[in-house]
């Protein structure tokens, strides 16, 4: 049933009954109980939904790829991404948020919707919570979202992983997801300095998987070139991506080696419907 403005759609991830928020703690009637972190975050990650003791991106990840989008190289994805967002969303969710940049580009934007932020990082929600103190951030995993069936109006996912089963589980029934994902000339200046055979880029997998539990309703391609232009700007992005760990040391010093970067962003905006069950 869609939840009101007013209402809590936040669930406890034990028990799956609503959770109330006081002033530093959620809690359900069940008396399991949430404390908020000094930041401001509620870590909802319950220990079998842990794969590992840290799971997600590790803090030199997170402070690299801050620093990084701070300096608006990424501005661009923001805007368009605000222009995908329906006026009459009232909750907005970011799914894999990180450190929180493009949802508070939303709420900058759109400052009267209710917005949530989930990542499985600590590290991530610990900064994004910092940054901004009128979200509600917490930590959680995407397989199991801690929030209300058909609660959601809008949720994005972007660069982040996907469960399509869960999130046609929180959507509500007029609601839209938003996934942006990098297209075949993503980075790809960079990938060419790190590896001999750059591998193409395939969201066919990704389609066939969204396609079970929603329609596509259109798509937005962006692509343009920037220049980076220090040394610390190369090996932020370096840090802030996958290829961080799939690179050898050799490959790395190699890319640091330079001055200036020219970049391309390739990408493309998914905007998915429900499909009636």
């Amino acid at each position: 049933m869609r939840m009101s403005a007013a209402s809590s759609i936040v669930i406890c991830p034990i028990c799956s009954l609503s959770l109330t928020e006081n002033n530093n703690f959620y809690a359900c009637v069940n008396n399991h109980h949430f404390d908020k972190a000094r930041q401001g975050y509620v870590n909802l990650l319950v220990v079998n939904q842990k794969k590992t003791a840290n799971p997600g991106d590790n803090k030199e990840m997170i402070q690299s790829r801050m620093a990084f989008l701070n300096k608006g190289f990424y501005s661009s994805l923001a805007t368009a991404l605000n222009q995908l967002i329906p006026e009459q969303a009232v909750h907005i969710l970011d799914s894999g948020c990180g450190e929180g940049y493009y949802l508070r580009s939303l709420r900058e934007n759109f400052p009267h919707h209710h917005y949530y932020g989930v990542d499985i990082s600590k590290e991530a929600i610990k900064l994004a919570s910092v940054a901004n103190k009128n979200i509600s951030w917490f930590v959680g995993s995407v397989v199991r979202l801690p929030f209300f069936a058909q609660s959601l109006d809008v949720i994005t996912a972007i660069f982040a992983p996907h469960d399509f089963n869960e999130f046609h589980r929180i959507l509500g029934e007029q609601g839209r997801l938003i996934i942006c994902a990098p297209e075949q000339n993503h980075l790809i200046e960079l990938r060419n300095i790190l590896f001999a055979t750059v591998t193409s880029k395939d969201q066919d997998k990704m389609l066939d998987l969204a396609n079970e539990h929603f329609e596509l309703e259109r798509t937005m391609p962006l692509q343009y070139q920037c220049k980076l232009t220090t040394k610390e700007d190369i090996r932020h992005l370096l840090t802030m991506t996958p290829f961080y760990f799939k690179s050898s040391k050799e490959q790395q010093e190699n890319l640091f080696l330079l001055e200036e970067l020219d970049i391309t962003i390739d990408v493309k905006f998914w905007v998915f419907r429900k499909n009636k069950m």
